[in-house]
């Protein structure tokens, strides 16, 4: 893959950085873009450093050698070692040649404008509230807020409900907020939660000359780190020498994230909105796992009908989703109860909350003895047929209540 002919240009009523691609497996050459408005055409520098950035997880995922017309920040390149590193022990891939034309080492002083990235969402509100409060943090105070269409959502999806929330939130905390977009997504269908550091870094590198550090807010505590595409043993490798990137937020998990909102910022309570199944809409669904767990930890602190954006109650359905964390993230669970038993105030849903995790925890350890061992498998299968004839208690409802009785005696 090659990217070339890296230039500015202004796209109705926006600064565009744009750069040329040649991809193997297709014919014409397509362009990828990140664009802002006017007053911020200054912000942008002509680089191969956000297209370095764009195009890595592409190249690896695709088994391509990636060159860049254009020379690479001198830092960066050496950098590039260890992301390809992470990139290949996260994602089992292997690593790729990067070629370019030259290298850069500006000595020029970092910009001195601030910028976190914000979306509405859990931590991103926690990472503005925490720089707002002064909390010990080894970033600088924001100076801008940064809203990027094509990123979290497809170009496509992008709509102005979301856009004028983020607008009034920033003005609620007297910020300027650059809404830029991207079509990167519109082109690489990777799977996101891989691809999306790769997008905020390439958004931080495009704005150095107006932004000389940007935080990126945590998605996971320190404790509880996985493959992923954001991570503090990613991020910080995306600097050059005029930008620093902070990932910033992994003292706290999310339910504790969570707790500090409802506390300490109920500005967000009016505003907040990590959902991500109701793209079309300023509010959120509901009923999607991101929902349900803010929704369970501000009803445990007896705050949900205070925050506008979400319904007054939980969903009938609401412990299906537990069986999804377990999963795939059952840390989740862990930090959800621990949550709930400091700080809650609702002690029926948190006896609920228990019992979901309880059958969660029998029905797993069941599919694995069953998955594991054959003779589990030939000694259950018929007490499975008769209960799908006869529609007969469940095995883990009657090993939930064998469990019970045990407990009793």
């Amino acid at each position: 893959m090659k990217v070339s002919e890296i230039g500015i240009r202004p796209e109705k009523g926006y600064q565009r950085l744009y750069g040329k691609i040649f991809q193997s497996d297709k014919k014409e050459p397509f362009e990828i873009y990140y664009e802002y408005p006017e007053e911020y055409g200054s912000f942008l520098l002509e680089s191969t450093e956000p297209f370095v950035a764009t195009l890595l997880l592409p190249c690896l995922y695709s088994r391509e050698n990636l060159h860049i017309e254009g020379p690479i920040s001198e830092i960066l390149l050496k950098n590039l070692v260890d992301i390809q590193e992470i990139y290949c022990q996260f994602f089992d891939l292997q690593p790729i040649e990067i070629t370019c034309s030259g290298t850069t080492k500006n000595t020029k002083k970092n910009a001195k404008g601030v910028g976190a990235f914000f979306s509405l969402g859990i931590d991103s509100f926690y990472t503005l509230l925490k720089n707002r409060h002064k909390l010990p943090s080894r970033a600088p105070e924001i100076t801008h807020l940064i809203f990027m269409e094509g990123l979290e959502t497809f170009l496509c999806k992008a709509t102005e409900n979301t856009k004028n929330l983020v607008l009034h939130v920033a003005e609620q905390f007297q910020l300027p907020i650059i809404c830029g977009r991207s079509n990167l997504r519109d082109h690489f269908k990777l799977d996101w939660s891989h691809y999306f550091g790769g997008g905020l870094a390439a958004t931080a590198l495009s704005l150095a000359g107006g932004l000389g550090h940007i935080l990126i807010p945590s998605s996971y505590p320190y404790s509880k780190i996985r493959p992923s595409g954001s991570t503090p043993l990613l991020d910080h490798f995306w600097q050059t020498e005029q930008v620093t990137i902070i990932h910033d937020g992994c003292e706290k998990n999310r339910s504790e994230k969570i707790v500090y909102l409802a506390t300490k910022g109920l500005i967000s309570l009016k505003y907040l909105r990590p959902c991500v199944e109701n793209q079309g809409d300023a509010y959120n669904c509901g009923n999607c796992f991101k929902c349900i767990q803010v929704m369970i930890i501000m009803k445990a602190l007896g705050v949900l009908e205070k925050c506008e954006t979400y319904p007054n109650s939980l969903p009938k359905n609401w412990e299906t989703w537990v069986g999804f964390w377990y999963e795939s993230l059952f840390f989740r669970i862990e930090d959800s109860l621990k949550t709930m038993r400091k700080y809650g105030t609702n002690p029926k849903l948190l006896k609920r909350f228990e019992k979901a995790a309880s059958r969660e925890k029998i029905k797993n350890a069941v599919k694995t003895i069953l998955k594991t061992s054959l003779s589990a498998r030939i000694f259950f299968t018929p007490f499975l047929f008769l209960r799908s004839l006869f529609k007969g208690p469940s095995f883990l409802e009657i090993m939930t209540k064998l469990k019970k009785k045990q407990n009793r005696s």
